[in-house]
């Protein structure tokens, strides 16, 4: 699997007083914490108004003094996380704390469990932590950073990702089929779309994509390369005739194909791993 970003580093990242201004955000503490610049900027996918977006990994937890820092901006708690609120250029820039720790404890259930999804369920907001390291680039610790990013067990995420994109295929279609019995062609509709979607999505894992954000669907499948999936999904996404009977038909279609779909990525993700999925 490929670390870094996908594309050129923007040039916004490439200013030392970018970087330098970045680095005085981040928390005051006795050793210097590993911090990379991760979100969809990196990710070549952003836009005028994508936040910078700077993630922290720290080996101990901070308490308030250590989270004192140049700007003016608070320090908001999250949850299991902080967040350091800002702003850089016109552009929203968020400092996030996080722990080694829980990357590693990540790390480790991924290993054990090889990524099955009966035996667990990364969050979202987890999810996309650990793109942004996959992508991210260092601005400080980078030694600890580039070995804890080469240490993570990448492909049993990959697998991860497939387990769920499939688990939300499987629940929309049995939503769908429950739809078309009824005759119910507005929930039909709906779900057979949300099937289809998530067979695309497996697909994008089973090719190497890690970006867990369904909003970038469409650029995901731009940089893919997969010939023909583009004209594919905007062909299923779209219903030509807005009619009861014909939604009908077209939801019950869209079905197979995703079927289809979820074959390709088990068949692609099996071969570029050497590894038979079995959930």
């Amino acid at each position: 699997m490929k670390f870094g970003p996908p594309g050129a580093i923007p040039e916004l990242f490439t200013a030392d007083g970018t970087i330098n201004e970045l680095r005085s955000r981040l928390p005051q503490s006795a050793t210097e914490p590993i911090a990379f610049v991760g979100g969809s900027l990196i990710d070549g996918l952003g836009n005028s108004t994508s936040d910078i977006d700077v993630i922290v990994l720290s080996g101990d937890p901070l308490n308030e003094s250590d989270l004192a820092c140049t700007v003016h901006d608070e320090w908001v708690s999250a949850g299991d996380f902080d967040v350091l609120v800002s702003s850089l250029g016109g552009r929203r820039t968020d400092v996030e704390i996080r722990q080694v720790a829980q990357i590693e404890g990540i790390a480790t259930k991924l290993r054990t469990d090889s990524g099955r999804l009966v035996d667990f369920y990364l969050e979202t907001d987890i999810l996309q932590l650990l793109h942004s390291m996959r992508i991210g680039v260092p601005i400080a610790g980078a030694e600890r950073f580039t070995q804890l990013r080469n240490g993570f067990p990448w492909e049993n995420l990959s697998w991860h990702l497939l387990s769920r994109a499939e688990a939300e295929a499987a629940a929309a279609v049995e939503d769908a089929v429950g739809a078309l019995d009824a005759g119910d062609h507005g929930t039909a509709l709906l779900a057979s779309r949300t099937a289809w979607q998530a067979a695309v999505d497996a697909l994008l894992v089973a090719a190497g994509e890690t970006n867990p954000k369904s909003k970038w669907r469409v650029r995901k499948i731009e940089r893919s390369g997969i010939p023909g999936l583009m004209d594919d999904y905007l062909q299923w996404e779209t219903d030509p005739d807005s009619s009861p009977t014909a939604l009908l038909s077209r939801a019950r279609a869209r079905l197979y194909r995703a079927q289809d779909l979820l074959l390709s990525a088990q068949s692609e993700k099996s071969g570029r791993s050497g590894v038979k999925g079995t959930w």
